[in-house]
C-alpha cells in the first residue's frame, strides 16, 4: 500500500482513489461517487462520469481510509505535472492546505 501523507495529496496519482463530489457548479455532478480512472488538466473521471475540477470540491479516499477534502482549483494543473512538484509540495501544503477534521462530509 503507498503511504500518502494527506498534506501532499494534490502532489500524487489520484487515478485508483475513490473519491466523492462534495460541490459542483453542475447541481447533479454533487453527490457521485466512485474511483477516479482518469484526469486530466480541467477534469476528473469517476467511474465514467467527468466532473470539472473548477470550482469543485472532492472528497477522496486515501488508501490508509483517511479522508482528505481538495478543492478542484488547487488541481487544475496537467497531472504529471502536478507530480513534479512534490519536491517543494512540504513547503506548498502548509501554507495552502488545511485538513478537514469535520465528520460532516464523512
Amino acid at each position: 500500500m503507498i503511504k500518502i501523507p494527506p498534506r501532499l495529496l494534490i502532489f500524487h496519482e489520484l487515478i485508483g482513489l475513490k473519491c466523492r463530489v462534495i460541490s459542483s457548479e453542475n447541481k447533479y455532478n454533487i453527490g457521485i461517487e466512485g474511483t477516479i480512472i482518469k484526469e486530466t488538466k480541467n477534469f476528473i473521471i469517476i467511474d465514467g462520469k467527468m466532473i470539472k475540477k473548477k470550482n469543485s470540491i472532492f472528497l477522496i479516499t486515501l488508501p490508509s481510509n483517511k479522508k482528505v477534502l481538495v478543492q478542484g482549483n488547487i488541481l487544475l494543473l496537467k497531472p504529471v505535472d502536478r507530480t513534479k512538484l512534490l519536491k517543494d509540495g512540504e513547503r506548498y501544503a502548509k501554507r495552502n492546505i488545511r485538513i478537514s477534521s469535520s465528520r460532516k462530509h464523512l
